[in-house]
């Protein structure tokens, strides 16, 4: 967060936050009875699930990373079904939903033969 222009002192009272909070269930038929985190824990990890703040940290994060596998060249190399031009993906991710990728597996197959595998 701090490459991208973010004050170090708002980075450490939003970590600092999460991880002292206490996070409760609520359901339905009213609140969960007991409570995980506060102080009595080791300090966790990550953005934790429903934090607003998760989805542009995680930007931040993965944009980083997917830099340094570009950097040094690692990934997979795809043929284009209709242009036929090739591609190098370092790698995807994605949140909450999934994203499917679907290809040629050989240089003989055309964009029709990969729209006919869609399932």
């Amino acid at each position: 967060m701090q490459r991208q222009g973010t004050p170090e002192w708002v980075t450490t009272c939003l970590f600092y936050t999460l991880q002292e909070a206490e996070h409760q269930v609520r359901m339905a038929f009213g609140d969960f009875n007991t409570h995980f985190g506060g102080q009595d824990i080791i300090p966790m990890h990550g953005m934790c699930q429903g934090n607003g703040a998760g989805p542009p940290i995680w930007v931040v994060v993965s944009t980083r990373i997917l830099d340094m596998l570009r950097a040094v060249e690692l990934g997979s190399f795809v043929c284009m079904a209709i242009t036929k031009k090739q591609i190098r993906f370092s790698g995807f991710s994605f949140i909450d939903d999934t994203d499917t990728i679907q290809m040629t597996r050989t240089s003989l197959e055309t964009w029709r033969d990969v729209v006919r595998n869609l399932k």
